[in-house]
C-alpha cells in the first residue's frame, strides 16, 4: 500500500477482511460491543439479505448487513456483512468509514439498481430518515408544548 510520511502503516480497524466461503463473511472497523466502550451512542442497523433486491433476484437471500454507526445520522464505526457477495459490499463500507462519511452521504449517493450495493443505500437511508422524522416530530411537539403553555397538553393544568 502507499504510504505518506506520517503514516506509520495501516490502522487495523480500516483492513477489510473477508472469508470467501459459501455464504462470505466480511467485516471492516469496530463491531457494536467494540464500539460501545468508546463510543457509548454507538448504533447499528441491520438489513436481511432478503431486503436486497439483486439478492431476491438471484434467490441468494440468506444472511445481513450490520452497519455500526454514531447516533441515527453518524458516522460510520464498522460494518459486517454474511451473504452473497459480502466483501464487495465491506469493500464500499471500508471506503465509507475510512472517508468519516455519516450515514446521510451513504443514503443520498446514487448506486445502480439493482446492485447489491442499492442495498446499503437503502439501508443508510431508512436508517437516517428515521432519525429525522423523530427529531422533526421532537421538535415540533416541543414548539407546541411552548406555544400553548406547556405541560397541559397531557391533561394536567399549567402549574
Amino acid at each position: 500500500m502507499p504510504k505518506l510520511l506520517w503514516q506509520t502503516g495501516p490502522v487495523a480497524e480500516s483492513v477489510p477482511r473477508v472469508t470467501f466461503t459459501e455464504p462470505e463473511v466480511a467485516s471492516v472497523g469496530l463491531s457494536l460491543s467494540a464500539a460501545r466502550p468508546l463510543f457509548p451512542d454507538a448504533q447499528q442497523t441491520v438489513r436481511q439479505m432478503a431486503r436486497f433486491d439483486r439478492a431476491v433476484c438471484e434467490g441468494k437471500t440468506a444472511g445481513q448487513v450490520v452497519i455500526v454507526h454514531r447516533g441515527l445520522a453518524g458516522v460510520l464505526l464498522g460494518a459486517s456483512a454474511v451473504g452473497a457477495g459480502a466483501g464487495e459490499l465491506v469493500a464500499e463500507l471500508a471506503l465509507a468509514r475510512k472517508a468519516k462519511l455519516k450515514l446521510a452521504k451513504l443514503a443520498t449517493t446514487m448506486h445502480p439498481y439493482p446492485a447489491m450495493a442499492y442495498g446499503l443505500q437503502i439501508a443508510a437511508g431508512e436508517s437516517y430518515y428515521s432519525w429525522i422524522e423523530t427529531r422533526t416530530r421532537g421538535a415540533l411537539v416541543s414548539f407546541v408544548r411552548a406555544c400553548s403553555g406547556g405541560p397541559h397538553l397531557h391533561g394536567r393544568p399549567p402549574s
